[in-house]
């Protein structure tokens, strides 16, 4: 992308923006290979890293190692963006009908079977926040009004729900398929051993990018990871994929088939109502109804993460994790 000479704006000196010539943006294949480069010095920033680099720059505890900090800061923001467990709700279809998910008893017990504290600390180095407000992350605006007490790690009450559903400590339950991409096979690996401690048997199943979305449109699997970044800054967007007139795929991004006429009563009365007040108590009431029926197991809120070389200044970003390019800086060595 070169730089626009007639654009408009100009900073407090009266310098017109941007002040970069040109901004060149490369695609790799693998996390691993943008980090290399960067190391290398061929990238001036990366956004995100894999599983197998973030340790190498990354602390427990979210900040940059020390022996990095010569070189390159870190930069994390509030990102509207779930990452969670999708459920497939329709009974019609094959992978669903022997499988114990169809019970919400034993969704819900999986739900509090997790523990979104250790999963942020150990396995996303302190990036991100638990997932324990409801499915709209934190960030998105009037947040406080509609978030909910959703799953918090609670394995008794989870192994009191699994008693309830008839599968007492697993037992009887068919296994379980987990599928996600390669990318994530060390959260799955966390994840089947958090389940398991429940006595419910998780097997992984790991596709390409394209495969698992193919699987999942064929409605193949009824239990994968995904996630759900914002369009726009309105809970709505989150909210219309559980919408029965929005099926996937040939009407909507509704996954999971989720299919609630009163929650379609709630979603359709928040489309037309402009009092925000109001409108929040109908986003909330559809909050609790998704955390009890549990078309999806929400994980943590991401936030947006970026390393950044630190002859870089001036780089600015937002919730949609979108880049400010217009006062960016480059020293020249």
């Amino acid at each position: 992308m070169v730089k626009n000479k007639n654009y408009f704006e100009r900073d407090e000196d009266g310098v017109r923006l941007p002040y970069l010539d040109a901004v060149s943006v490369s695609f790799m294949k693998t996390k691993s290979q943008e980090y290399l480069r960067f190391k290398m010095g061929k990238l001036d920033m990366i956004s995100g890293l894999s599983e197998d680099d973030k340790d190498e720059l990354i602390t427990n505890s979210g900040n940059l190692r020390s022996e990095m900090q010569d070189d390159f800061h870190l930069q994390k923001l509030p990102w509207l963006n779930t990452e969670y467990l999708g459920i497939l709700m329709d009974v019609r279809m094959e992978s669903v009908k022997n499988s114990p998910l169809r019970n919400k008893l034993v969704r819900q017990a999986i739900g509090y079977g997790i523990d979104r504290e250790e999963i942020i600390k150990y396995q996303k180095n302190s990036i991100g926040k638990p997932a324990s407000k409801g499915f709209v992350p934190d960030g998105m605006p009037g947040f406080e009004a509609y978030k909910i007490e959703g799953f918090n790690f609670d394995f008794e009450r989870a192994q009191q729900l699994l008693i309830e559903a008839g599968f007492p400590n697993g037992q009887g339950a068919p296994e379980i398929t987990l599928v996600a991409t390669v990318e994530f096979q060390g959260l799955c690996q966390y994840l089947q051993k958090a389940i398991g401690n429940l006595g419910l048997k998780v097997n992984i199943d790991i596709h390409t990018a394209s495969s698992m979305t193919q699987r999942i449109a064929l409605f193949d699997v009824n239990f994968y990871r995904k996630s759900w970044v914002a369009d726009y800054p309105d809970a709505i967007n989150y909210f219309q994929l559980f919408y029965s007139n929005n099926f996937y795929p040939e009407n909507g991004s509704n996954y999971t088939h989720f299919n609630n006429p009163e929650y379609d009563l709630l979603y359709e009365a928040a489309l037309y109502e402009n009092n925000d007040a109001t409108r929040y108590e109908l986003y909330k009431e559809m909050q609790i109804l998704i955390q009890e029926e549990v078309p999806v197991i929400p994980l943590f809120y991401a936030e947006t993460f970026r390393v950044v070389n630190n002859k870089v200044n001036g780089l600015e970003g937002n919730s949609l994790n979108m880049l400010s390019l217009k006062r960016v800086k480059v020293e020249q060595n």
